[in-house]
């Protein structure tokens, strides 16, 4: 859609857009900043539009696809420790973020240090090419922009 609304633009009628949507669902900003380094540069592109939603934080695979591949430690094969690891999660998640799982993300080191780390190589990368990056934030479906209640989460 993007594509054909730059191509049918009267101020840019000298000028041809591709657009690749490259967005996948389930990555990370660290999985968006691999696939730039491993595959979007191959593309030479111009402009780099990188998606952020508040889940973006998330490191292991949750999708039932990338899950699926991952082999499990020894001990997930036992209730039990599955039950404590359960536990410790939500224990992180309330006193991290409040009981909130986007903002437990977004407290947590490892978790943020990820996307910290993932913009970094994308800027890095896109250095290279001479290509600028535009961050596009995209809000939580439900939440209303005028009260978005994850207003401070964006500025982060």
């Amino acid at each position: 859609m993007l594509e054909r609304q730059l191509n049918d633009s009267p101020w840019e009628a000298d000028h041809t857009f591709d657009v690749l949507n490259a967005g996948i669902g389930g990555y990370s900003t660290r999985d968006e900043a691999l696939w730039l380094e491993h595959r979007g540069l191959s593309w030479e592109p111009h402009l780099i539009l990188v998606g952020y939603v508040l889940n973006n934080p998330e490191d292991q695979p949750v999708q039932p696809l990338h899950a699926y591949f991952v082999e499990p430690r020894w001990w997930q094969h036992l209730h039990l420790f599955r039950m404590i690891a359960k536990a410790k999660w939500q224990a992180d998640v309330d006193r991290l973020g409040g009981g909130e799982y986007f903002r437990y993300l977004h407290a947590h080191p490892h978790h943020w240090g990820s996307v910290v780390e993932g913009f970094r190589r994308i800027r890095d990368l896109a250095r290279e090419e001479d290509a600028p990056v535009v961050l596009v934030i995209f809000p939580m479906i439900g939440v209303a922009w005028e009260r978005d209640e994850y207003a401070n989460l964006h500025r982060q």
